[in-house]
This record gives C-alpha cells, structure tokens and sequence, in this order.
C-alpha cells in the first residue's frame, strides 16, 4: 500500500510535495552524507585538510537540509532537532577550524 501523504505546504505552482518522495529524498541525501563523514574523518585522522574541507562541506550541507525537513516530524520535534543538530554541528566546524595549522 503506498503512502499517499501530501505536505499542507505547497511547492513552486501551487503543487503539493508528496511526503513519500520527501523521504525517499532524505534518505538518499542522509546516506551520501554518511558516506562522506566516513570519508572525512578518515582523512582528518591521517591529518590531510582535503578531509576538513569534505567535513565542513557535509557539515553545511546537513545543516540545510534541517531547515529543508521543515513539516516531515511534526509538533516542536523538528525546532528541537534543528536547534540541537545545528549547535553540534558548528561544534565540528569550530573543532576544525581550532586544528587547522595542525592538518597538512
């Protein structure tokens, strides 16, 4: 049976985003982001600033992607996630920033 959810907030020409297709889109960008930390972090452990700039690329990239989550978790969930997920993830951006000098 397919879920035949739409979103109350409507896209572009007053077309309604299917919730169905949202996630699929979330998930898609959720694991290439995973996959790209793994990477990241690989190179930050073997100090190389190519894996600083993949980290703050996918840092930015997930922090934008909560606001883009607006309407999928319903009630004050999502501020809370999207106010905790950001301070985290400015805490990696600052960690890097910090260790810099250090990367080669």
């Amino acid at each position: 049976m397919l879920l035949s959810l739409t979103l109350g907030a409507s896209v572009g020409g007053g077309t309604h985003v299917n919730l169905e297709a949202r996630l699929a889109a979330f998930s898609v960008l959720g694991i290439t982001l995973g996959v790209l930390g793994l990477l990241a972090s690989h190179l930050l452990w073997r100090s190389r600033k190519l894996g600083g700039y993949i980290a703050i690329g996918v840092v930015v990239v997930g922090i934008l992607s909560g606001f883009l989550s607006y309407g999928m978790i319903p009630g004050p969930t999502w501020l809370f996630l999207l106010v905790t997920g950001s301070i985290l993830n400015i805490m990696i951006i600052v960690l890097i920033v910090l260790g810099w000098n250090s990367l080669q």
